[in-house]
């Protein structure tokens, strides 16, 4: 446990904020990856639709996943896998290699949502709501930054392809960071029960 800002917080801060790319980056690029790939309005509606549904899907398992692995890798594999579908995003040629990077872009961001407040939890049991809300915090701020980053390098007629690779770069040196720090809670790591998780998820 911690008493003070760490580099464990850093890493949270900017779990979520590649959490936040990985949502905004989409509708961000949506029409000049419409026209690279050619899908029409179902296609390109259903894919923001696919990836909420996806990480859905994986808060809802999180309850049972944490008796597997400890909260920080499981940040790092969601970091992980939000690089790889924006790599693999930027290099898509056809909808149905795009609907598979989303897929990793939805897994991953899910892993991400879920963790992210538990491990704060972890590393400030005590003060807890003033850790949460400072980690929460980065992710209007990447939503916010990412937006217009994107949006002016698409307005410099940047590619989509590349500002997916930059977003990948970014999410892929988040996701080393985080798995090269060291942290042992004096909780247990392996028990997360539904009560305590919604009011992790609430306080924060």
């Amino acid at each position: 446990m911690k008493k003070e800002l760490t580099l464990l917080d850093l890493a949270s801060w900017s779990a979520f904020i590649v959490f936040s790319i990985s949502s905004v980056i989409l509708p961000v690029c949506l029409p000049e990856i419409t026209k690279s790939i050619s899908i029409n309005y179902t296609e390109s509606g259903s894919l923001e639709t696919f990836r909420n549904f996806v990480v859905l899907v994986i808060l809802i398992l999180s309850i049972a996943l944490v008796r597997f692995f400890n909260k920080k890798q499981y940040i790092a594999q969601g970091q992980y896998l939000i690089a790889a579908g924006l790599f693999m995003a930027s290099f898509a040629d056809n909808y149905f290699v795009f609907i598979l990077s989303i897929l990793l872009l939805g897994i991953g961001g899910g892993l991400s949502e879920a963790f992210i407040n538990p491990f704060v939890v972890d590393i400030h049991p005590q003060n807890t709501g003033r850790y949460l809300n400072l980690a929460n915090a980065f992710y209007p701020i990447g939503v916010v930054v990412a937006s217009l980053l994107f949006g002016e390098l698409l307005t410099r007629n940047v590619s989509w392809r590349y500002v997916f690779r930059i977003a990948a770069v970014f999410s892929l040196t988040a996701a080393v960071f985080i798995s090269l720090l060291k942290f042992n809670s004096s909780r247990n790591n392996n028990k997360l029960s539904l009560s305590n998780y919604l009011e992790i998820i609430s306080s924060g």
